[in-house]
């Protein structure tokens, strides 16, 4: 890469910006994200405009992205899923991307439905009176496992062509 960048000096700023952002990644927490790439903005030279392109990017989605450093989770799965969805909706089915999205969340094979535990009631001895009187016990059964899709049988279903 060397030659590269002796013969193309403006190829290694571009490379030493990309991998100086990526390093952002390293930090450990938020304060010292932001700090690096503060430190990492002032670096871009003026004639690097999709550099400085991307700094301003990052300005106006800062909040989401150093959120990443609070809690180091992406949100990787619900762009997967809605990359699943256009594909889809590119096949021409005319469906709005709502509607592939509530379908692909909760009507196809690859849905994973709610498991519940079992209710809880009160004193069953009296049942009926129990009822009139407002002294029947009765708790909303609670929720063990909750909804979502299966990305690898989302896939199969939509290779099928089942979607």
């Amino acid at each position: 890469m060397q030659i590269w960048f002796v013969t193309f000096p403006t190829l290694k700023v571009a490379y030493n910006l990309k991998e100086g952002l990526r390093d952002m990644y390293l930090c450990k927490t938020r304060e010292q994200a932001i700090e690096y790439y503060r430190q990492w903005k002032s670096s871009i030279p003026k004639d690097m405009q999709p550099f400085l392109d991307i700094a301003k990017i990052i300005d106006n989605w800062s909040t989401e992205i150093f959120n990443y450093f609070d809690y180091f989770v992406t949100n990787a799965f619900t762009e997967s899923i809605n990359n699943l969805i256009k594909h889809i909706e590119k096949a021409g089915r005319g469906y709005s991307f709502e509607v592939l999205r509530a379908k692909v969340l909760f009507g196809t094979k690859a849905t994973i439905k709610p498991k519940f535990g079992e209710q809880a009631f009160g004193p069953m001895d009296n049942t009926f009176s129990n009822m009139l009187y407002g002294s029947f016990n009765y708790s909303p059964p609670k929720l063990i496992e909750g909804f979502g899709v299966s990305i690898p049988q989302l896939l199969k279903v939509i290779e099928r062509d089942e979607f």
